[in-house]
């Protein structure tokens, strides 16, 4: 995402809204680096439920978790 959308495209009209929760064992809220993708074009959430990893596998993959994984939606979805 960093590298092959917000940094080969600078002056784009991009949104990137990035969630981020606890996947794996040493995942915590206070290890994540916002760092990563420090862009002006991109809002952070955290949900310490999955809520949004289970609806993406809810309706992509018939149930579980989504993580590690990007969409892109044209800017009518907004």
């Amino acid at each position: 995402m960093r590298s092959d959308l917000l940094e080969k495209y600078p002056r784009s009209d991009v949104h990137v809204y990035v969630v981020w929760f606890n996947m794996l064992p040493a995942d915590s809220r206070n290890l994540v680096d916002r760092r990563i993708l420090n862009d002006r074009r991109v809002t952070n959430f955290y949900d310490p439920n999955r809520l949004v990893g289970a609806w993406f596998a809810d309706h992509i993959n018939g149930g579980g978790i989504v993580w590690d994984a990007y969409f892109l939606y044209p800017a009518a979805a907004m």
